[in-house]
């Protein structure tokens, strides 16, 4: 059975991709994995007067990355499909790019822009990273 990766992250991008995921899904009869990346600070970050720290600040990271990855869960097995969920640590484009070239996908599904908040032109700064040096077809949806 063919198993598609598809990276959220919370952005409306990631919304319409996880839509289009489950039509390919379903048409296909393909798994899903769902992955959300949790991106830790660079250093100890000084915001509106208080503190926060790095393993806080990752803890918080993962466990909305646990959140999302859980809605998303739901939103395909109401539909009847097979589904696991993965959380990573580091940076979101690395990660979506290791873990979809480790042999077990078919194809990554993602979103074209996501809460980074860097604007290009066409497509996000992370989409364009797995787009360019993913193994694996890859559907950046809009």
């Amino acid at each position: 059975m063919k198993n598609m990766l598809v990276a959220v992250d919370g952005s409306e991008a990631g919304q319409k991709a996880a839509e289009r995921a489950l039509e390919l899904a379903k048409a296909l009869s393909a798994k899903i994995t769902v992955i959300s990346v949790a991106v830790p600070a660079p250093a100890p970050i000084h915001w509106s007067g208080t503190h926060f720290y790095y393993d806080e600040l990752l803890e918080r990271q993962k466990k909305q990355a646990q959140e999302i990855v859980e809605k998303y869960k739901e939103f395909f097995e109401k539909e009847k499909l097979e589904v696991t969920t993965m959380i990573k640590e580091g940076d979101p484009a690395e990660e979506i790019n290791k873990t979809a070239n480790s042999g077990d996908y078919y194809m990554v599904v993602m979103g074209s822009k996501g809460l980074t908040g860097i604007k290009r032109a066409l497509i996000g700064s992370v989409a364009n990273y797995v787009v360019q040096s993913c193994k694996i077809p890859v559907l950046v949806v809009k």
